[in-house]
Order: structure tokens, then C-alpha cells, then sequence
């Protein structure tokens, strides 16, 4: 009965400490994804204005108008690329953080296991001596 709930109690602690786990990856993911949706706005805003700013250049003067809108493209290229690579970087630390968490969850499981296992066998050959 001791064993029962002994391995009960450590079945709970692997089940909560799971539960934590996964819980932390939510909101972890959660907020790489809020990340990423707040540089897509961003950068649309950037987009919109440099194209506003582009079309008010054009009609006061044509050839101003195609050295604007070469340095507009290029910096929008320029600033989607930094918002991607950041994108890139927090996305592979989100990952990097849920093989992390996946990790420590099976090794905190299989020593659980094993001490509840260890515990059953110092259990049982007690159990045999007292016989």
C-alpha cells in the first residue's frame, strides 16, 4: 500500500512537472508567434508609407520619383530581411527552448522511474527478510 502510493505520488509529480512543462512551451510559442505578427505589421507599415511617400514624390517630379522608389525598395528589402532574420533567431531559441524542456521532462521522468523502481525492490526485499 506504501508502494501504491508511493508510485502514485510520483506518477502525480511527473504528470504535474509534464503539465508545467508544456504550459511554459505554450507560452513560450505564444509569444514568438505575437513576435512574428507584430513584425508583419510592422513591416506592412513601413511598406505603406514608404509607398505613400513614393506616390506623393511622383507627382511633383518623375525622375526624382525612380531614385526614391530605388532606395524605398531597397530599404524595405533591407528591413524585411532584418525582421526575418530576427524572426529566424527567436523561432529556432523557441525551438532550441521546447527540445530543452523535452529533454529535462524524459530525464526527471525516467529517474522518478527509477528511484520508484529502486524503492519497490528495497520494498520487497525488505518485505522478504521480515518473512
Amino acid at each position: 500500500s506504501a508502494l501504491a502510493e508511493h508510485r502514485a505520488s510520483a506518477e502525480a509529480a511527473i504528470e504535474d512537472a509534464a503539465s508545467r512543462h508544456d504550459s511554459e512551451l505554450v507560452e513560450h510559442l505564444a509569444s514568438a508567434e505575437l513576435a512574428a505578427t507584430r513584425h508583419d505589421s510592422a513591416l506592412a507599415e513601413h511598406r505603406a508609407s514608404a509607398e505613400a511617400a513614393t506616390e506623393d514624390a511622383a507627382s511633383r517630379h518623375d525622375s526624382a520619383l525612380a531614385e526614391h522608389r530605388a532606395s524605398a525598395e531597397a530599404a524595405i528589402e533591407d528591413a524585411a530581411s532584418r525582421h526575418d532574420s530576427e524572426l529566424v533567431e527567436h523561432l529556432a531559441s523557441a525551438e532550441l527552448a521546447a527540445t530543452r524542456h523535452d529533454s529535462a521532462l524524459a530525464e526527471h521522468r525516467a529517474s522518478a522511474e527509477a528511484a520508484t523502481e529502486d524503492a519497490a525492490s528495497r520494498h520487497d526485499s525488505a518485505l522478504a527478510e521480515h518473512r
